[in-house]
């Protein structure tokens, strides 16, 4: 019961990367419990949680990453509650404090050396694409295969990015057409 609600949770998911995040989670329950299929949601109780969190922190894992697990819970019993088929959250009212990400910026001086630098002729095409990506401020690749010349308007890249909607007006660069 648990876990068809789960995979059914996963299928609801927008986007690829969602569900991928989600499937892992489950995965990762399965290695806790190898008999979460058999579980219904009166199985799945505050300790059962606490011990499966407490289990990915011995694994080594981040917060981020336990994070991630324990949101998966989380919703599956939203969902369930909001269908009749649990009575209470087990995972609500358990907080796992996410992580500081850790930029991995370069410098300026890294970056001219890269955009400076001499390519093989069977590399060229992959540093042309980095280049192109860093100089339209880091668009993700799903967007930038979607994207159109009638959405150049002015100088400027105008597009909502798939995953979230959010809007963007990127300046393009001299340098974005060499």
């Amino acid at each position: 019961e648990f876990v068809a609600a789960y995979r059914e949770m996963i299928a609801t998911r927008k986007t690829e990367g969602t569900k991928r995040i989600y499937t892992t989670a489950l995965k990762n329950l399965y290695k806790y419990d190898p008999d979460i299929e058999e579980k219904t949601f009166m199985d799945i109780t505050k300790d059962y949680v606490r011990g499966y969190i407490d289990h990915r922190f011995s694994l080594g894992r981040k917060n981020n990453s336990v994070s991630n697990d324990h949101k998966g819970i989380l919703l599956v019993f939203n969902r369930a509650m909001e269908q009749g088929k649990a009575l209470s959250n087990p995972a609500a009212g358990i907080k796992i404090k996410r992580g500081i990400t850790v930029h991995r910026n370069l410098s300026a001086e890294f970056l001219r050396a890269i955009f400076n630098y001499k390519y093989d002729s069977i590399d060229q095409p992959y540093f042309d694409l980095f280049k192109f990506i860093f100089l339209l401020r880091g668009i993700n690749v799903a967007d930038l295969c979607v994207i159109t010349p009638d959405q150049i308007i002015n100088g400027r890249l105008e597009y909502d990015r798939l995953k979230t909607g959010t809007h963007y007006s990127v300046k393009i660069e001299p340098e974005t057409y060499e």
